[in-house]
């Protein structure tokens, strides 16, 4: 069986099974469902940021450095300076970078966390349901 589980100072507070019976694990997790509902816009949005290839890109470099300048993202993507600004601004407006002085960005706590669940974790996950061959990648064309 695979699980996640989320822990706080050596307690677990969060477990849900990826496999298994699936109408009994939607009955145990039927109010954590109910208030995925009522967080839909924000939960939404924050899945939006990660379907752009740039922005998760972007991600990837604030993981590794922390901080950077919009003129660093410029020279180093080689794109339209509105298009950076964008999704800067998409970043920012989803919590996962803060934005300073001198058009410098930082990544935000919520940012690491959200990168890691949405990117790092999610995609270990699949890899082990793809072991189990319960999941198959999907081509996209």
């Amino acid at each position: 069986m695979i699980k996640i589980k989320i822990e706080r100072n050596g307690k677990t507070i969060f477990e849900v099974p990826l496999n298994g019976d699936w109408d009994r694990i939607i009955r145990e997790m039927e109010s954590e469902i109910e208030e995925f509902r009522k967080d839909l816009e924000e939960m939404t949005r924050l899945y939006k940021t990660f379907t752009n290839e740039n922005r998760v890109k972007m991600l990837l470099d604030f993981i590794e450095e922390r901080r950077k300048r919009f003129k660093e993202f410029l020279e180093e993507y080689k794109l339209n300076p509105k298009i950076v600004a964008s999704n800067l601004e998409n970043l920012r407006r989803a919590g996962l970078i803060s934005k300073g002085g001198r058009r410098e960005y930082y990544l935000s706590p919520l940012g690491f966390g959200a990168f890691m669940t949405a990117g790092v974790v999610l995609r270990r996950i699949l890899r082990e349901l793809q072991k189990g061959g319960e999941w198959r990648r999907i081509k996209v064309e």
